[in-house]
């Protein structure tokens, strides 16, 4: 394995450059610093360290997290192995700040699937946060399948998120949209 190219966690915190890397982007992050973030950003493509798929992950939830949806976007379009985390600080980001609307985390979310990375509890509860925020019933009740099949509702952070998009619909809307989604839960049945 190609250490600087996909390092796992404990070799990235043995390496000076991406431990501080890592540390200043969480500073960053936490102080929705922009300026310095972006400077911390600028000296990893000098180093040669933004392949390290930790750090481009660290960096989409840092731009995500400032609003600045279009570079967490492009760093997340330039990870060669995207893991589940990068999908999830995508989704999340979008589903947050984003104003796209929950057809794009849907279509993240349906990416994602395509190609092969099996959705965790954080997935889940970026889609549904989505689907809640723009009252879309229909994406919420698509992802709801997968949890049901994935077996991933006990999760509290999942069960909170769900609850959220049912409840400010009323009983016939949820009917018609089970009727209107009946085909996609038979596919999804299927995969």
């Amino acid at each position: 394995m190609n250490l600087a190219r996909n390092p796992n966690l404990t070799d990235l915190m043995t390496l000076p450059r991406y431990r501080s890397f890592f540390s200043e982007l969480v500073q960053c992050t936490k102080q929705k610093n922009l300026l310095r973030g972006r400077a911390v950003h600028a000296r990893i493509v000098q180093t040669g360290s933004s392949s390290c798929v930790y750090l481009s992950n660290s960096l989409i939830n840092f731009y995500a997290k400032c609003g600045d949806l279009s570079r967490a976007k492009r760093v997340f379009e330039n990870i060669q192995d995207k893991d589940v985390v990068s999908w999830n600080c995508l989704i999340n980001g979008y589903s947050q700040q984003g104003s796209k609307g929950s057809s794009f985390v849907m279509e993240l979310f349906q990416q994602m699937r395509a190609v092969n990375v099996l959705p965790n509890a954080h997935t889940f509860a970026g889609v549904f946060t989505a689907a809640s925020k723009f009252s879309d019933v229909f994406s919420g009740l698509q992802a709801h399948t997968l949890v049901i099949k994935t077996h991933s509702f006990h999760d509290v952070f999942v069960g909170s998120s769900l609850l959220n998009v049912y409840n400010p619909v009323s009983w016939s809307r949820l009917v018609r949209c089970l009727m209107k989604c009946q085909r996609g839960i038979r596919f999804l049945g299927q995969q």
